[in-house]
């Protein structure tokens, strides 16, 4: 028989079985910065990969990436992206960018 895995916990699931008094506090902001405003939800997207790829997390980098890819990125503001990671946190942040794009 075939073994299924289970996906791994999200970091708030964690927090919310270890400390759901926090959990609570920390969900609450978590909607407000993901709620409409201003900021659309593709252009926000589009930040959080920079902020990712300029703390090297490849796997956020590549989650978020098909999120914006989802809500209307084009490859090319993709592109623009890790670019702007390169120009602000060098090849550490370009290291972490380029997992935004397909392996083929």
């Amino acid at each position: 028989t075939e073994e299924t895995m289970a996906a791994p916990k999200s970091f708030l699931e964690i927090l919310k079985d270890n400390d759901p008094e926090y959990h609570a506090l920390v969900q609450e902001l978590w909607d407000k910065t993901q709620a409409p405003g201003s900021l659309d939800a593709k252009t926000r997207s589009l930040m959080v990969i920079l902020i990712d790829a300029m703390k090297g997390q490849k796997e956020a980098v590549k989650a978020v990436a098909d999120r914006a890819r989802s809500q209307g990125a084009t490859d090319g503001e993709i592109r623009e992206t890790v670019r702007l990671a390169f120009m602000a946190a060098g090849v550490s942040g370009l290291s972490a960018g380029v997992c935004a794009f397909p392996e083929e």
